[in-house]
């Protein structure tokens, strides 16, 4: 139940900032995304949220803990590289001039990003650890 209650909680939301990045562009940069960038790279950050969406989707449907256990690492590597990227450039995102549109903008982003990477090592864990069904 938890896995499943965990993707589709992820499905739901990087489909709704996937979609608003990549059909609104200039409404997701202006409101939610915490990076000043260029609209093809945020489109292709939307590919990659649309793609995330799916596999996760697809995830909460699975019974066979193999399979969703091979998901797991891919879905923790994003987020953790992203959260790297935030620690590196940490000044320009505070910036207000070039990074984030603002303090909570910033903090939502690094906690969803953190609950997703997070969540998905500890879960990636609890399976392997799960006993072996026959």
């Amino acid at each position: 139940m938890v896995p499943k209650l965990f993707f589709l909680t992820q499905t739901l939301v990087v489909g709704v900032f996937g979609v608003l990045m990549l059909f609104f562009p200039g409404l997701s940069q202006a409101q939610f995304w915490p990076w000043h960038v260029a609209v093809p790279t945020l489109q292709t950050f939307a590919a990659l949220f649309l793609a995330t969406c799916v596999a996760t989707g697809w995830a909460s449907r699975q019974s066979d803990k193999g399979r969703i256990l091979a998901l797991l690492p891919l879905d923790a590597s994003f987020p953790a590289l992203a959260l790297l990227a935030v620690g590196v450039h940490w000044n320009v995102i505070v910036s207000p001039t070039e990074g984030s549109p603002s303090s909570l903008v910033t903090a939502v982003w690094v906690f969803l990003y953190s609950f997703v990477s997070a969540g998905s090592f500890i879960l990636y864990l609890l399976l392997r650890r799960a006993p072996k069904s026959t």
